[in-house]
Order: structure tokens, then sequence, then C-alpha cells
């Protein structure tokens, strides 16, 4: 049985098919690759033993289809598998799609109908529609033994000296090149192995010290001599760099598709960053890839899907399906723009993900300002409760999704006029947020965006839960005790006169005090907190005056 698989472009797209291909012909199905007809894919997998078809137009690859009669389609994202994928569904043939960043591409969501979607996370699930599966990033096997000391000496390196690695990506990334160019290529204890990219390979330095190349074919063989390595945020030389434990620094191509490079390296640096960057890693003379690491559950998968081949119109619903999934994105990408831009990029490091969040302080955040909120679509009141608070020309409370919509999109005015309007946006906009993302993300953004009202108006010079919990109590966020973890959540209503007073003064007034009393028996009856730590936050709160 042949099995279709669709590269475009670029490295990342490419290098795990091939690893899925390799995978494939071991259950003894014939891995046929079809692709948008760049020199760079043609000159990969001509390095391959699998066949290959160049795209050139709707029509062959209908027939190709046809002839082949493939068991199912793989993909891993890009503009050109849209097509492929289109032309695969209405024949009824299953589909696979690769989702390889921590950020969702286009063709992957509008595509992902009637599809099994492979990501590496399940945060953005709300974009998708279709079979969703945990995968763990895939990279290519390698046969090979490499030998450190006799790379360097065919290289002309001196064995004295550290290596550094530098990729720039399949095309090149100028951000990289010319900081290598000026930093970099005068350190005589230093010698670069330096991927320019097929874009920018007219870089010229007159030094033995640097090693120039356009394109590395084998990057596992450079891998083996590095002792450091400087990339771009590509997918697939961070899974590579994980696996293999070398020290790394990412920079992120800043014209990827939808700031995708960013985002991963956002998520690696806040995530896993403590696996990263601790220490040098040295080979000894062996394979440097151990195949039962990688996660290859989707060959599995691949192997036991079963085709049905009547003629079937359910291709119908997933255009439409589809169609709907694009305006989504369409919706997610411009709110991620904003989002990204004001708060993720002014916050770095400081950003913090959901899985960071104590329990402790979400549920204490979720009970102080939005008691339903694991329960409500995003609005915390009745339908009745908002047509008597319009009738009456009433402002009503806010929950967590509008609370994140006016940080994120207006500045702190007390004008009526000004404050009607901005209620009015706020539920326009709850839908369309809880419709595009879920209660954990739309928390994790909350959380993040805190203060971040009074920083834009200038009363304060920090905001976000992590230097929120540096400013009082310096600490992580992950180190809260139940006290801190309920006292910031009671004081989001007015965190400048409740900060302010903690701070200069040390006190916590009467009501504050009674609130968090309240917190804290609602946390303890529904088992959040112990009985041990109910008497350590009263032992605690009863130092404060």
């Amino acid at each position: 049985m042949n099995v279709i698989l669709i590269t475009e472009k670029t490295s990342g797209h490419i290098s795990n098919m091939i690893a899925i291909a390799d995978k494939v012909v071991e259950e003894s199905l014939i891995p046929h690759f079809i692709t948008s007809g760049t020199n760079h894919e043609s000159y990969i997998l001509s390095k391959t033993k699998h066949c290959y078809s160049v795209y050139r137009s709707v029509y062959q690859i209908y027939s190709l289809l046809n002839r082949l009669d493939p068991k199912c389609v793989v993909s891993s994202g890009g503009r050109f598998s849209l097509v492929v994928l289109f032309l695969a569904k209405l024949r009824s043939i299953p589909c696979f799609i690769i989702e390889p960043n921590y950020y969702p591409g286009l063709s992957n969501v509008v595509m992902s109908p009637g599809s099994k979607i492979y990501c590496p996370f399940l945060k953005y699930s709300r974009l998708y529609s279709g079979e969703l599966r945990l995968h763990d990033g895939i990279i290519r096997k390698c046969e090979e033994i490499f030998h450190p000391e006799l790379i360097k000496r065919e290289i002309g390196i001196d064995s004295k000296k550290k290596v550094l690695l530098v990729l720039t990506g399949t095309y090149g990334n100028k951000a990289i090149n010319k900081g290598i160019l000026d930093v970099f290529t005068n350190d005589d204890n230093l010698h670069i192995i330096w991927q320019t990219g097929k874009s920018e390979f007219e870089i010229h330095v007159d030094t033995k010290n640097v090693t120039i190349y356009p394109f590395i074919d084998n990057v596992y063989k450079m891998y083996s001599i590095a002792d450091w390595v400087i990339t771009s945020a590509g997918i697939n030389s961070i899974n590579e760099l994980l696996h293999f434990g070398i020290p790394f620094q990412l920079v992120p191509y800043p014209f990827s598709k939808f700031d995708h490079q960013y985002h991963n390296a956002l998520y690696v640096n806040n995530v896993i960053k403590e696996n990263v960057f601790t220490h040098s890693f040295i080979w000894d003379q062996k394979n440097i890839l151990s195949e039962n690491q990688i996660d290859f559950t989707i060959v599995q998968d691949i192997k036991n899907i079963k085709r049905n081949k009547c003629v079937s119109f359910a291709w119908i619903y997933y255009l439409f399906v589809g169609c709907i999934l694009y305006i989504k994105f369409q919706l997610f990408i411009a709110i991620e723009k904003v989002f990204t831009q004001k708060i993720k990029q002014n916050l770095h490091s400081d950003y913090v993900y959901y899985e960071h969040i104590p329990v402790m302080l979400k549920k204490a955040i979720i009970y102080s300002e939005d008691a339903g909120y694991e329960k409500h679509n995003g609005y915390p009141h009745k339908l009745k409760d908002y047509i008597a608070c319009i009738l009456r020309v009433k402002y009503f409370g806010s929950g967590i999704f509008q609370q994140l919509i006016k940080n994120l999109f207006f500045e702190k005015r007390g004008t009526r006029i000004y404050i009607i309007f901005r209620k009015i946006v706020e539920q326009l906009l709850t839908c369309v947020f809880y419709w595009v993302y879920s209660k954990d993300l739309i928390f994790e953004y909350y959380v993040n965006i805190l203060l971040y009202i009074d920083y834009k108006c200038g009363d304060v010079d920090y905001f976000g839960i992590k230097k929120i919990a540096k400013k009082l109590f310096q600490k992580d966020v992950r180190d809260l005790d139940v006290f801190e973890c309920i006292y910031v959540s009671t004081t989001l209503t007015k965190p400048m006169y409740y900060y302010r007073k903690f701070l200069e003064e040390r006190k916590i007034d009467y009501e504050l005090k009674k609130k968090m009393f309240r917190i804290s028996y609602i946390l303890f009856v529904n088992n959040v907190i112990s009985l041990d730590q109910v008497t350590e936050f009263v032992m605690k709160l009863s130092t404060f005056s």
C-alpha cells in the first residue's frame, strides 16, 4: 500500500516527513512524496531512497492519487498541502496532519475537519475540527557513527578550540548572520561552523576560524562536534537540539509566517529552558540518536487505518467547516497579533504558561473574580441580569473574559460614555474569545495581563502575575504559598491601593481580611488546600495589622 507524504519549501516541513517515510517502509508500506517543486525539496529528496513527484497542476495531483490509490495522505502544513489534502478528501482518502510548531498553522487548521491532527500540545484545540492527538516531535533517524576528532581534522578545526555551530535556516536569517559577523568571527578561541542559508551565501570572512556552508546536508555530523549552537527558532532544529541535549540559543526569524518562530522560542524559553542551557554535551563514538526515544505514534496509526473506498460526499461538509475555521483562524491571528505585541514581547521570560500557575492561585483567582468561570460560556451573568442592568442604566460586574478584553484593548478612563462603550464592546468580544480560545488559554492570558491597564497609563512599571509575585513577595509565581496566592487573588479589584498599603505600610485592611478569610474557606471546602495550609494562612495573616 502507498502512503502519500506532502513536503513544502523548508527543512522543517521536509525532515519530519522523511523520518515518517523511513519508518513507514519498516511497516511494509511504500512512501511517495509530493513536493511543491522548489530546488531545495528536490535536492533533499534526491538524497533519499524514496520516490517523489513535483506538483505541476491540480489535475496531475488528482491523477496521481487515482493511480497510486494511497492508504492515506500525511502532511505537516504549508499552503501547498491545502490542494493535496482537499483532493484526498474528495476521494475519501484518510488524512493525517502533523502540526510541528508550538503555534498553529492556517493550512492545518482549515484542513483539520475529517483528519487526524497531531499537535505538541492541545492549548489551541478550539481552532481545530477533527481528532486531536499529542506528539512529542519527530526527528530523523541516523545510522552513522561519528568520530568527533576525525570530523574536526577533516574540516580543519584545532582540537583545542570550542566549536560554535550556527544554523540560520534553509534560506538564511539576516539577524543571526549580521550578529555572527559583528561579534564572533574575531574570537581566536572559537571555531565557527556557519550555515548562512541558501539566500545569503555572499558572506566572506578572512579568517581560518570560520567554515561557511550555504546549507549543511548532514547536520547530525556537525552536532557531534558542536559545543554550542545558535539557530533560528525552526521547530526541526529545536526538536533535534532538545533531543541531543546541546546548549543552544534561539534567534527567531522575524518574518516567519504568523510569527510562529517567536512563539516557538518563547515556549522553549519559558517551559523547557531548565533542560536546555545547563550543561555542555559531548558525544562518545556512538549513534547519536536512540530510536526508542522518538515519538512515532503516527506511524502505527497509519498502519492501522482502514480505508473506506465508498464514494462519500463528506467533503462538502469538510469544505463548509473549513471555511468557518478559516474565519476563526483570522480572528485568532488578529487577537494574537495584538496580544503578542503588547504582552508577550514586553514580558518575554516573565510570561507564565498555564501549566506553571499553582493550582491554589488558579482556584483562588477564579473564586475571587469569576466563581462560575469553569462552567459558563464567557458571560458570568444570566441574560435577565444583563437586561435589568441595561434598563436601569447600571454597570454590571465583569468576569475574567471581560477583564481580559478591558486590559487588552482599553485605557483607564472614568467618563461615563467611555465606560458604557467599553462595556458594550466587552460583551460583544466575549463570544469571539470564547469561540476561539479554550478556558485554560483565556486564564493564562488573563493572569499575564494583570495590571496592564495601570501600566499603560504609567501608574506602575510592571504587569503580569510573575512580576507581581516578584514585586510583592520576591518569589517566582510557582513558589507562592497559600497566603500569597489568596492575597494576590483578592486584591485584583483595587490592586494599586492594596499593593501600596502592603509594600509601604505592611498593612492589610479589615475588608480585605474578610475577603481573604472567605476565599480560604472556599478553597478548604473544595479540597484545594488542607487544614494545615489554612492554619498556616491564618497565622501569617495575623501578623498584619
